[in-house]
């Protein structure tokens, strides 16, 4: 799931036109879309093109769909991109 912040809600009230663009996918197309923008976006961090990425692919505590940290397996819909838990993978 997507959290928009207050930035966020000012950008969405400019770009009406956003939210219609989701309605079209169904609930697997917008876990697809969701997975896609987590693989280019760690993709981003590993290159140096971001500084921070808090989601659970990078994170020490995540082993195969599991969170060692909250002790529960995760859909790939669960999979978070700025996680107050997160602990860099070092």
């Amino acid at each position: 799931y997507f959290v928009i912040n207050n930035k966020g809600r000012e950008i969405l009230k400019r770009n009406i036109g956003f939210e219609q663009i989701l309605e079209i996918l169904d609930e697997e197309e917008k876990i697809l879309l969701y997975n896609l923008l987590l693989k280019v976006l760690k993709k981003a961090y590993d290159l140096g093109f971001i500084s921070s990425l808090r989601s659970c692919y990078n994170c020490k505590f995540f082993n195969n769909y599991y969170c060692e940290f909250l002790k529960i397996h995760l859909t790939k819909k669960e999979i978070k991109i700025d996680c107050l838990d997160y602990k860099p993978n070092l």
